[in-house]
């Protein structure tokens, strides 16, 4: 995609049994955007929105989206198998969107969320609100809220040898936990 992408304001809408992704990034892009848009999938559809590659999506904002799975949880709203990091005009913004029926809302591989601002989001209704393992991130004023195993989970991927796979240095603040199954 390069640099400034804009995905704006539109439905994007899967149906019958497609398996794939609603939306599928390959290549790195700098301060590219994607806002206002409502995504939704079947049980079927493996990703709302996947980003895959080796090089990093610098200054990614994802805000105001609506991602919501209809008839039964399965696969991802969201997920970043390539690093989202700060760019140098910015950093990373995931805001303000809602993230319902998945068996992950949101997630982001291991130490590939750097610098970023995780704002004023609803998880709910999935089985796993948000896995992740983040670093240098502000985490508030976010929502999860009937989430069948956790809401948030912070997480190494099972990679307990690495010091840096897990979270570190987060600050995670003012969001609110409501009838999660598991731990917050």
């Amino acid at each position: 995609p390069g640099t400034g992408l804009v995905l704006s304001n539109n439905l994007i809408r899967v149906t019958g049994t497609a398996a794939g992704s609603a939306l599928l990034l390959e290549a790195a892009a700098e301060d590219a955007m994607i806002s206002g848009n409502v995504i939704t999938l079947p049980p079927e559809a493996a990703y709302g929105v996947r980003i895959e590659g080796a090089d990093a999506y610098a200054g990614f904002h994802f805000v105001g989206n609506d991602v919501i799975r209809d008839g039964g949880r399965a696969g991802s709203g969201f997920s970043a198998a390539a690093p989202l990091t700060k760019s140098p005009a910015r950093p990373v913004r995931i805001a303000g969107n809602r993230f319902a029926g998945h068996q992950t809302g949101f997630h982001s591989r291991p130490g590939g969320l750097r610098e970023a601002e995780i704002e004023f989001n609803e998880f709910e209704g999935n089985d796993h609100g948000t896995t992740a393992g983040p670093h240098d991130c502000l985490i508030s004023g976010n929502r999860w809220e009937g989430n069948e195993i956790a809401g948030l989970v912070l997480t190494a991927g099972g990679d307990v040898t690495d010091g840096e796979a897990g979270a570190r240095r987060n600050r995670i603040e003012e969001n609110d936990f409501i009838s999660n199954g598991g731990s917050a």
